[in-house]
C-alpha cells in the first residue's frame, strides 16, 4: 500500500475545505514548499497536490506549484482545473509525475483515453460522484451522465490505431 500525503492550495496557502466550500477554507499556517519537503523527508514516495485556484480558472498558484515540483524530491501528482490537452501536457513538461483529470474526462473521454495512451502512468482519472451524479468543475456542477453511464464511457480499453 502506498500513502499519498496531500496538500491543497488556495491563494498560495495550505488549506482544508469544509464540504468542498471554497468560500470558507480552514487555513494551515505552514509554508507549502517546506511542508512538501517534510513529506519527502518523512519517507513519502509521492505526494498529491490540489490547486483550488485552478479549479476556478485562476493560475496564481502556478509558480508555487512549479517550485514544489522542482524542489520536493519526490514525484507530485497534481489535480485541480486540468481541463485541456495543453494544460495536461504543460504540467507533465513542468515535471508533474501525474496529472489528475475529472471534468476533462466527463467532457471529452476520448481525449483522456488518447492522453493516457500518450503519457502512460501519468494520467489519473477522478470521478467524483454525489447523489448518483458525476460532479464536474470542482463539485460545482452535476454532469449530464450518471456514474454508471460515465463508467461505461470511460472503460479502459486499447485505443484502435488509425491507418
Amino acid at each position: 500500500m502506498m500513502i499519498y500525503p496531500t496538500m491543497e492550495l488556495l491563494d498560495g496557502r495550505c488549506v482544508t475545505l469544509e464540504k468542498g466550500r471554497l468560500d470558507e477554507p480552514m487555513i494551515w499556517h505552514v509554508d507549502p514548499v517546506e511542508k512538501a519537503k517534510e513529506f519527502a523527508a518523512a519517507g513519502a514516495e509521492w505526494m498529491h497536490l490540489t490547486d483550488f485556484n485552478a479549479i476556478k480558472g485562476d493560475d496564481s498558484n502556478t509558480a508555487l506549484i512549479e517550485e514544489i515540483i522542482r524542489t520536493v524530491g519526490i514525484p507530485v501528482q497534481l489535480g485541480g482545473g486540468i481541463r485541456s490537452r495543453e494544460t495536461v501536457e504543460s504540467w507533465i513538461d513542468k515535471g508533474a509525475g501525474r496529472v489528475v483529470v475529472g471534468t476533462l474526462a466527463a467532457l471529452d473521454p476520448s481525449l483522456v483515453a488518447e492522453l493516457a495512451k500518450q503519457h502512460p502512468d501519468q494520467i489519473v482519472l477522478a470521478v467524483d460522484v454525489w447523489q448518483g451524479q458525476v460532479m464536474t468543475e470542482g463539485w460545482l456542477r452535476a454532469g449530464a451522465l450518471s456514474r454508471q453511464a460515465t463508467s461505461r464511457l470511460l472503460e479502459l480499453r486499447p485505443l484502435q490505431e488509425s491507418s
